[in-house]
């Protein structure tokens, strides 16, 4: 059985199956609110099965104009409209960017509970007022002399209008009747890599956490003819999605800002795509749109002081898409007849992490005893005439040799770091066998050309590295009962031993297994980055399907380097 949650209106569900412990984690699908199956025997109470949710929270409020610089907002004093307002993360990672409306008021939404702060860019010819002041906090002045804010903390559902920042014209110096200059926050520059920015605060399907595409780092000052410092038109671009599979829609959004007083003209935005995607479209908020092939070209033309122009490239993934795909744009004009094509801020990437499709891993013969399962059978269990080549794209081989029977077979002993796998021990289900290396299939992991083997993605990390290594294996073939048949009696504490051509043999524990529907399976869970140092075991399970010749669901076995290796 499967239960089902709803979530009330403006709650989100968590991510699903996270921290290991069943105990605490949440069960339901982000999107769906559907849980895994579940499975009870006559009198067993099962009391995990959890749904946790969420609220998106809020932030902001409003620019003013501070003409007495007391850092407290007066009767009288007015919004200033178009100021780029930047978010970041706690960790210096930067979010998004939006502009003050012709109040002066400005707003993120959608956010996702957690700690972030604001930084304010001052018009040119603007300083910022004293912060703290008058002790009324929807009042005062927040930002420092240099923009930024103190770090806050959103919990769930909270909407917090509190962030407001008053600013001043700065007296005239040296009686030029000009405006001091006044330079960007150092907050602007990168603190270490590159900063990032997303696109949406919710996780997509089958991802732990929300995407964060490279984008490149907000713009340096740049002087033009004027002699007065400002900032030039820059660039971001960002993925929805972190992970892609064959197939799979990926959209990329690119956002050209014109924080300066001074208007931008010729403007143009260059994306040329790689070939492992498919351009289905581009559409843009202001100018013209021209598709050919791999490039898209936007002809902006005019880019008013302050004005925001975003750009939307709709791309699908190629059939065996393998690696990271980086997507380029570039942004090109002039400002006081300034070209800005080689500035560090017109050129701007956005990177998503192919995934592949779960593989298919069994077919249902017309005899199969699992408890005969380490017998291979012979031809004639070949059912209604459909051959390995049709179900796996080659030909399988039914030959049994375990590891345990090899001669040479290295001494077993204790490894330090990751393994080039070759051999996989699970005794718990009595396997010993060899591990075959693989690609991808059609967009899918391939699986062993051996129904006694598992297999190895060798695009994932190694087992041992950091990340998600997968290893797979038939259930059953045509020939019968194959050596993954057993796979889902697998518990939490069972352990798994990898080893390499030497011997040196790594210790995995199981801390979950998980039978999904073929079409619910979490793809970035299995297949996609982490920060632990895990091994994913994967067969079929569920039912087979004649028409579509897979089985409906599959098993999957979590995995994490022990801490005795």
């Amino acid at each position: 059985m499967r239960v089902n949650f709803t979530a009330p209106a403006g709650y989100n569900f968590t991510s699903q199956g996270q921290g290991g412990n069943p105990a605490l984690d949440s069960n339901a699908d982000f999107n769906t609110g559907s849980t895994p199956l579940v499975t009870l025997v006559a009198g067993q109470n099962d009391p995990t099965i959890d749904a946790g949710l969420w609220q998106p929270a809020s932030l902001g409020d409003f620019v003013w104009n501070d003409t007495n610089r007391n850092g407290i907002q007066d009767a009288g004093e007015t919004g200033i409209a178009n100021v780029v307002v930047y978010l970041y993360r706690s960790d210096g990672t930067l979010l998004a960017t939006t502009t003050t409306d012709s109040n002066g008021y400005y707003l993120f939404t959608n956010l996702v509970p957690g700690s972030y702060y604001v930084v304010f860019t001052p018009p040119a010819g603007y300083i910022i007022s004293p912060p703290n002041q008058g002790g009324d906090l929807t009042k005062d002045s927040n930002p420092n002399s240099n923009g930024q804010t103190t770090t806050i903390t959103l919990v769930s559902g909270e909407n917090n209008l509190t962030l407001d920042a008053g600013m001043s014209l700065q007296p005239n110096s040296g009686g030029s009747g000009n405006p001091a200059p006044i330079t960007t926050p150092p907050a602007f520059n990168p603190p270490s890599g590159t900063p990032t920015q997303t696109v949406t605060t919710t996780p997509e399907p089958g991802t732990e956490t929300p995407p964060v595409p490279i984008v490149t780092p907000t713009p340096e000052p740049d002087s033009g003819s004027s002699g007065v410092t400002r900032t030039v038109p820059y660039i971001l671009k960002v993925a929805d999605r972190e992970t892609v599979y064959s197939g799979q829609v990926v959209k990329f959004t690119i956002t050209v800002v014109n924080p300066s007083n001074t208007e931008a003209t010729n403007v143009v935005v260059t994306d040329n795509v790689p070939d492992k995607l498919v351009v289905k479209g581009a559409t843009t908020s202001q100018g013209n749109v021209t598709v050919k092939g791999q490039n898209v070209t936007v002809d902006i033309g005019t880019l008013a002081p302050g004005a925001t122009v975003t750009i939307v490239v709709t791309t699908q993934a190629r059939d065996g898409i393998v690696g990271s795909v980086s997507n380029t744009a570039t942004l090109s004009g002039e400002q006081d007849g300034i070209l800005f094509t080689q500035s560090g801020d017109t050129t701007a990437v956005a990177t998503v992490t192919s995934i592949p499709k779960l593989p298919n891993t069994g077919f249902k013969p017309a005899e199969s005893n699992p408890l005969e399962r380490w017998k291979p059978s012979t031809a004639s269990t070949v059912q209604e005439g459909v051959s390995d080549l049709e179900m796996f794209g080659k030909p399988l081989s039914s030959d049994q040799t375990t590891w345990a029977n090899h001669a040479s077979l290295p001494a077993l002993q204790p490894g330090a770091g990751p393994v080039m796998p070759v051999r996989l021990r699970i005794p718990a289900l009595g396997v010993d066998t060899e591990i075959e290396g693989v690609g991808l299939r059609n967009g899918a992991m391939d699986v062993p050309s051996n129904i006694w083997n598992a297999s190895w993605l060798n695009t994932s990390p190694r087992p041992g590295d950091v990340g998600n290594a997968v290893l797979a294996g038939h259930k059953n073939s045509v020939h019968g009962s194959a050596i993954f048949m057993e796979l889902g009696k697998l518990q939490p504490g069972d352990k798994i031993y990898v080893s390499d051509m030497y011997g040196y043999e790594l210790t995995f524990e199981v801390f979950d297994v998980q039978s999904y529907l073929l079409q619910d399976a979490p793809l970035g869970r299995i297949f996609g980055p982490s920060s632990e140092k895990q091994l994913n075991l994967i067969s079929c399970d569920g039912n087979f399907i004649r028409e579509q010749l897979t089985y409906n669901k599959r098993i999957v076995v979590y995995t994490r380097l022990s801490t005795n290796n």
